[in-house]
């Protein structure tokens, strides 16, 4: 007994009639599909994740002081020092001119102080790759200065020296312009 379909397929059904288009099959998703996207996306991840860990460590550490408790103890004998030097009426300027890190100290007169031995720690606030220690040279009293060239960016100068029983500290951040002034 024919049926409804077969009547249609045997007469033809206008609305079908025309040139026949294949329409394409989609393969299906997989298992395997699933993993290699999987694999794929980890793949990124690990590699950005990597690629961000090399650039940290190569230009910083993160170590701030090796050791917290000592560090904490010393803080105190640093204000300390601060407070002496504030208490004598001692004055200073700290910078940079193209050549030369200069230090000036005077005392509550305005008469220049002489230290017997100044260093200054000369490095880059965020890594320690081109940190150096200058010792500075009296050129006239109260009026230090050591030869160096710096690179433009930030960089930390940390002051350190003594007269007699008297430490003197002093730190300061500045910052040299493209043209190898610093920018005040």
């Amino acid at each position: 007994m024919p049926t409804h379909i077969d009547a249609i397929s045997k007469q033809g059904d206008p609305i079908l009639q025309g040139p026949t288009q294949q329409i394409p099959v989609a393969k299906p998703f997989t298992g395997w599909h699933f993993i290699g996207l999987m694999a794929l996306f980890f793949g990124v991840v690990m590699s950005v994740n990597f690629y961000m860990a090399m650039k940290a460590t190569g230009t910083w550490t993160g170590m701030m002081v090796k050791n917290g408790y000592v560090a904490s103890q010393r803080f105190n004998d640093k204000l300390d020092i601060l407070q002496k030097q504030s208490d004598q009426g001692w004055t200073s300027a700290l910078g940079y001119r193209t050549g030369a890190i200069v230090l000036t100290i005077n005392d509550g007169q305005q008469l220049g102080v002489s230290l017997d031995v100044v260093s200054v720690k000369v490095g880059r606030p965020a890594y320690e790759q081109d940190d150096q220690t200058l010792t500075l040279t009296q050129v006239s009293p109260g009026r230090y200065e050591a030869d160096i060239t710096l690179e433009p960016g930030p960089w930390l100068l940390v002051v350190t020296g003594q007269q007699s029983e008297q430490n003197y500290r002093l730190e300061n951040r500045i910052f040299i312009a493209k043209d190898g002034t610093e920018v005040r």
